[in-house]
């Protein structure tokens, strides 16, 4: 059963993590339609809650497999609990620590009616390191998914 849920579990946030930078990548932020931005924030929302549970799965599946009384982990297994679980933290890291600020930064962009919107940049960047986050935990958890 553990071995299920992290294989099943890493496979899915690998595809919801593909999900969401194509998305990211097809959906401009900046884009001055209010139905777009909304959409945007819509499927990119869904996505990190695929993106949840299958971090939950992986987290579930890897504590399992762990948890053999008696018996020493190959070396293997180790490894891979290890890059599923950074790859979990940086989904984490990007959650809660880069989201909010695209946020924060994206609502006072709203509020200056200015061209050259200091807060613009600020969204870039986030945006940037959120999707730069993102490609990481992808690589980790694919990674961990060869390793068998």
């Amino acid at each position: 059963m553990g071995r299920f849920l992290t294989v099943a579990g890493g496979v899915a946030y690998a595809g919801a993590s593909i999900g969401s930078l194509a998305a990211a990548r097809a959906l401009v932020p900046g884009s001055p339609d209010e139905a777009a931005r909304e959409h945007r924030g819509h499927v990119l929302d869904g996505l990190d809650r695929a993106k949840w549970i299958a971090a939950g799965a992986v987290l579930v599946g890897v504590l399992l497999e762990v948890q053999e009384m008696g018996s020493s982990l190959p070396p293997r297994r180790v490894a891979r609990a290890v890059l599923l679980f950074v790859a979990v933290a940086s989904h984490v890291y990007s959650v809660m620590v880069v989201k909010p600020r695209i946020r924060y930064y994206s609502e006072r962009m709203l509020e200056g009616g200015e061209a050259r919107n200091p807060w613009r940049t600020n969204v870039e960047r986030q945006t940037v390191r959120n999707e730069m986050v993102s490609l990481f935990g992808l690589v980790l958890a694919v990674t961990a998914l060869f390793m068998g």
